[in-house]
């Protein structure tokens, strides 16, 4: 089966591994840029195990589903309607594509509904006003700005 959609399941792995590794990415700075130092130890886990939680989600959803009991060593009339049952569901490609389409979803969403630059590429490009605003929309009021700021040029 897998022979002959050898390109499709390529394709799919390719532009899943892309995905994937922009979403590790861009988790892991959003997270530098918006817990606190002292927090680091205890929120960096959170990227691996939203990630694994995700691979779990979509690995279950195989699950349940029923099964036939083809035997390529056996042939009888049973074991021949399992076969074209085995060869007519499709639902396998499902669940290889389904990952895109959350992480394209995803990016998606990054792209439309968070218009900005990231605290750390806006003081990359010495834009301390647009940094200072995120900073605001980030952290909590009660805490100094200019005093995150300092921190995050350091």
């Amino acid at each position: 089966m897998q022979i002959l959609n050898v390109w499709t399941l390529c394709i799919g792995k390719f532009l899943h591994g892309i995905f994937v590794t922009v979403c590790h990415m861009a988790a892991t700075k959003m997270l530098n840029e918006t817990v606190p130092v002292f927090m680091w130890g205890r929120v960096g886990v959170v990227v691996q195990t939203m990630m694994a939680f995700g691979y779990m989600l979509v690995m279950g959803m195989g699950m349940g589903l029923p099964t036939d009991d083809y035997n390529p060593a056996l042939s009888n009339a049973k074991n021949d309607m399992a076969k074209l049952a085995d060869q007519e569901d499709t639902f396998w490609r499902f669940m290889y594509i389904f990952p895109c389409f959350l992480n394209i979803w995803m990016l998606f969403n990054m792209l439309v509904f968070i218009k900005e630059d990231s605290i750390m590429f806006n003081l990359s490009k010495d834009d301390d006003e647009s940094a200072l605003r995120l900073i605001d929309k980030v952290y909590h009021k009660d805490e100094d700005r200019n005093e995150i700021l300092q921190a995050l040029k350091g």
